[in-house]
């Protein structure tokens, strides 16, 4: 298993091309120009700012902490750094 996996909401892509531009070895387009993940071929810190670049926070990082017995465990989900998202949206909180 990976260090980290990311998904795409695919409701909320409209296919900005971001994350690819961003990550073009981990993500691509399909037929209906909606994201998909096809690899982890990105270092983890483009697959980072390819998440926090999307605009409509379509994309979920979610990294993987190693354990001591050698497996990983589920760490911290990112689908946005807070720093990113405008002001009104942290007021809403």
């Amino acid at each position: 298993m990976p260090a980290w996996t990311v998904t795409v909401d695919r409701d909320r892509c409209l296919g900005s091309g971001i994350c690819v531009l961003y990550a073009p070895d981990t993500f691509t387009h399909d037929d209906e120009a909606k994201a998909v993940v096809h690899d982890h071929g990105d270092p983890l810190d483009a697959v980072r700012t390819a998440v926090e670049g999307c605009p409509t926070q379509a994309l979920r990082l979610t990294t993987h902490a190693p354990t001591t017995n050698g497996h990983t465990a589920g760490g911290s989900a990112i689908a946005r750094s807070s720093a990113a998202r405008p002001a009104a949206e942290e007021e809403g909180r």
